[in-house]
């Protein structure tokens, strides 16, 4: 009888041993991910399933007897765990063999993020694009002259002297691509400004259409908008008058309008005056306005650096002008207003988070001096001879030094990169490129990979949430450390903690509180939801439970 009672005895100890087993993990395949709520046992649980370290946990939702509510399972104790997938939804199924069989847990699930990272990479299969959204209209030349692969400069300087007699009203609109079929409501934006000497070019390039695409499919929305373009061809005289006036010691001569410089003012004026629409309709437009950008090529990045940097106290001294009796000579050289002035009459403030600036240049380094907080991405081959990447006159491709009749010198990407002095900033030069770097005689090139990856790294690094995260109270229990944290988040972003040595027992708004068996560190990871590729969990999890 003591040997049956014997045998009792130890099954029963084995059965209580593996009850009470030291909790272990299971490895899981696909991207299911989520917490859920249930009960075992009688008890509320919790269950999480985390795709980055390929584990599934249960723990209570009070923090009575963490340590034996944490359940993690090796894979020697799975005979199957998969994740199955039929259209938009996702099942998880967990099966356990050996002494223990599997039950049902009945649960409910939060929604289901996709693993794919948006902004850092592709989140998004198709682009939507609206065009010609108005956001404006001013008097000007023209907003459109599309460029060939090889402009004939003659042909421009006729076109130019034909069409600038007379300004008309202009009707100024944009391009707006954004990720086909996103839900979330508040993206960053980026003012992308097409370039051609501000005599060429048109918001519909191959150029802006590759970026557009880049950075609608990773998250972003793009915006390409017209602007006025045209000068008349005069010779550039005002240096000669400013040494006359400076032997003089007064200025006795008076300048001539810089017709160049009024151009680039009236271009200005149209970026902002875009910015100020889009800030404006952030709602119907699902804009970020903590995160507008601003760029372009060319003479787009010399648009988007001079309506970031220039101030009034910095504007154009051709821009200012004085008054004339002939409406069309005051329209030439009277005063043509402020930067924001112009175009439309949208009262509404904005903040430039970042530029990108691909071979610009600015007519005056010391406009950087206005805003050196904001960081500058510019690229430039050392062999442009269009826009200099140093100090120099743009145009050297044209002969017999005609550029230098019509034309000041400008202050490349290199002159700008050395007077920022921003630590996010950065400078990406190719030795021995030309202007228009990324693409050549059979299209885009290798440089074009550089310039997407590089632009888009920069903008997510921008962009990447800044929070705070302050120990709130500490106890102890059952040799434990319960440790709460108070986390103060950006708007929009979904938080994932990992911490190292102890496991997350509780989850509020605002809080989350960690408990430790041992030293170890919290790392919070914050990523953005892509809403569009949201399903919902619907989970059939088994969890093992001992046979009695």
């Amino acid at each position: 009888m003591y040997k049956k009672v014997d045998h009792y005895l130890v099954l029963l100890v084995v059965l209580l041993f593996a009850a009470c087993q030291t909790p272990r993990k299971v490895h899981v395949s696909g991207n299911a991910h989520g917490h859920y709520h249930g009960t075992y046992r009688g008890q509320k649980v919790q269950f999480a399933v985390y795709p980055e370290e390929r584990e599934i946990y249960m723990y209570e939702e009070k923090h009575t007897r963490p340590a034996l509510n944490q359940f993690k399972y090796t894979p020697d104790d799975v005979a199957l765990a998969r994740d199955k997938r039929e259209d938009a939804d996702t099942t998880v199924e967990v099966l356990v063999r050996g002494f223990l069989r599997r039950q049902r847990l009945e649960a409910f699930s939060t929604e289901y993020i996709d693993t794919q990272q948006r902004y850092s990479e592709y989140a998004f299969d198709s682009v939507e694009v609206v065009r010609d959204i108005p956001y404006g209209e001013a008097l000007g030349y023209w907003s459109s002259k599309p460029i060939d692969d090889k402009p004939d400069y003659m042909e421009v300087i006729r076109f130019a002297l034909a069409n600038t007699l007379k300004p008309e009203n202009l009707q100024l609109s944009f391009d707006l691509y954004q990720p086909y079929g996103d839900t979330l409501s508040r993206r960053p934006v980026l003012v992308w400004l097409h370039g051609g000497a501000f005599l060429m070019g048109d918001k519909n390039t191959t150029t802006i259409e590759l970026m557009a695409h880049e950075l609608a499919r990773r998250g972003y929305v793009v915006v390409a908008p017209s602007y006025r373009l045209g000068f008349r061809l005069a010779p550039n005289i005002n240096r000669v008058i400013d040494r006359g006036n400076r032997i003089l010691g007064r200025e006795w001569i008076p300048q001539p309008p810089n017709p160049v410089e009024r151009t680039m003012h009236r271009s200005f004026q149209d970026a902002r005056a875009a910015l100020r629409y889009v800030v404006h309709h952030y709602e119907s437009l699902g804009i970020d306005t903590s995160a507008v950008f601003i760029g372009g090529t060319s003479a787009g990045a010399m648009v988007a650096l001079g309506a970031t940097f220039m101030t009034e106290e910095s504007r154009f001294r051709s821009s200012i002008g004085k008054d004339l009796r002939s409406d069309f000579l005051n329209w030439q050289a009277g005063d043509q207003g402020c930067l924001d002035c112009s175009t439309n009459n949208l009262n509404v403030s904005f903040r430039i988070k970042g530029v990108i600036n691909c071979w610009g240049a600015v007519t005056d380094d010391n406009i950087i001096d206005n805003k050196p907080h904001i960081p500058v991405l510019s690229f430039h081959g050392t062999a442009d001879d269009i826009v200099p990447a140093g100090y120099g006159y743009p145009f050297n491709d044209i002969r017999y030094g005609i550029n230098r009749i019509f034309l000041d010198k400008v202050y490349g990407s290199v002159p700008i990169h050395q007077r920022l002095q921003n630590p996010h900033s950065r400078l990406v030069l190719f030795p021995d490129a030309p202007h228009d770097l990324h693409q050549d005689e059979s299209g885009f090139n290798s440089f074009a990979d550089t310039l997407l990856s590089a632009t888009a790294q920069f903008l997510h690094r921008r962009i990447q949430p800044q929070f705070d995260l302050e120990q709130r109270e500490v106890f102890y229990q059952n040799q434990l450390v319960f440790e709460t944290f108070t986390l103060s988040p950006p708007r929009g972003y979904a938080y994932s903690f990992q911490p190292e040595g102890g496991f997350v027992s509780g989850q509020g708004q605002n809080t989350v509180t960690i408990v430790w068996y041992r030293e170890g560190s919290l790392r919070v990871a914050a990523t953005m939801p892509n809403k569009a590729r949201t399903v919902k969990v619907l989970p059939a999890v088994f969890l093992a439970e001992p046979v009695h």
